[in-house]
């Protein structure tokens, strides 16, 4: 398995605890990953935390966003 240390880092966004247990299932073997339901935790943790990548899940919308963090 992967060195935690040497991770690459995701924070996860959205209002469904399914859907980021969904996410976590799928991510943790590759990604050290923060999970939070809204965009004002979101928001805070960033201010504290630096991330490689950012997914955000957009019912709404119908839109999943997946960013790069390193690319900007």
């Amino acid at each position: 398995t992967n060195n935690p240390l040497e991770m690459k880092k995701v924070l996860v966004i959205d209002e469904d605890p399914d859907y980021l247990q969904e996410v976590r299932e799928d991510v943790e073997a590759r990604y050290k990953g923060t999970y939070v339901r809204d965009v004002d935790k979101a928001k805070k943790y960033l201010s504290r935390h630096d991330v490689d990548y950012i997914i955000v899940r957009d019912l709404k919308n119908k839109s999943l966003f997946f960013v790069n963090k390193k690319s900007e």
